[in-house]
Order: C-alpha cells, then structure tokens, then sequence
C-alpha cells in the first residue's frame, strides 16, 4: 500500500497558480496589443480648446469622436488584409488595430461649435468653450 503523504506535491497548487496567471498576462498582452492609447497633445485659450491626435494609418471614415460630459473619446481603427501571390507562394496578412482615448476637458463646450480635421495622420479638433453668461448684480432700492 503506497503512503499518501510521500506522493504529496507542495508545489503542485503553486505551479497551477503560476500557470494560470502567466496565461492571464499572455492574454492582456493581446488585448493592449490591439487597443492603443493614441499619443495627443491639448492646448487650451480663453475661447477654446485645441487638441492634436497622433492616427497614423487611419481612414477618415474610420474615426469615431463624441463629447460625454466633460471628456473627449476619440475611437478609430485600421483594418487592412494584404495579399501576395506569385507561383507555388501565397502571403496573406491581416491588421486590426483599435485607438482608444478619453480626453478629459477643463471647461464645458458648446457642442454646436466643434471642429475636426484629419491630415496626413494628424487629427486636430477644436471645441469652443461654451461662453459664460455675466453674473449682473443690480442694486435695488428700498423705499
């Protein structure tokens, strides 16, 4: 009759949590691989707010911009298949690649007057900061 307590592995819980967490790091690696944060650059005046997008490849079509609150979310995506066929060789490739961003915004905006342009992988958007209306202070007389 074999003793139990001799075939007791210490390290066999251990190598199953490091197995398991390995895969969960393999597995955000894939997901950052796929969704990038763009790299931007915000200026801000008395009347507006100027933001620059770094979305190398990217179609104009394929950019997606909203103002939730006080936040700018930019969106885009590439999607490409490339393919090559010459005798007895095939290369095919595909690319998906995501661009997320959540802008935070110092001043509230007036929705009607925002701009948006996109060149050469450069995109520059324009929210004009919404005017605020004077504080009137009137001086009332008792009688």
């Amino acid at each position: 009759m074999k003793d139990d307590f001799y075939d007791f592995d210490p390290f066999k819980l251990f190598r199953k949590f490091e197995k398991m967490f390995s895969d969960m790091e393999t597995m955000d690696r894939k997901i950052k691989a796929t969704v990038r944060e763009p790299l931007v650059d915000v200026s801000e005046t008395e009347d507006e707010i100027k933001v620059l997008v770094e979305l190398p490849g990217v179609d104009k079509k394929d950019i997606d911009l909203e103002v939730k609150g006080n936040f700018l979310i930019i969106k885009a995506g590439i999607s490409r298949q490339n393919k090559k066929e010459q005798k007895d060789y095939l290369y095919q490739e595909r690319t998906y690649q995501q661009y997320y961003r959540m802008v935070p915004l110092t001043k509230e905006v007036d929705p009607k007057k925002i701009e948006a342009k996109y060149n050469n992988g450069i995109l520059e958007i324009i929210l004009t900061k919404k005017t605020e209306l004077k504080k009137v202070v009137t001086k009332i007389k008792v009688k």
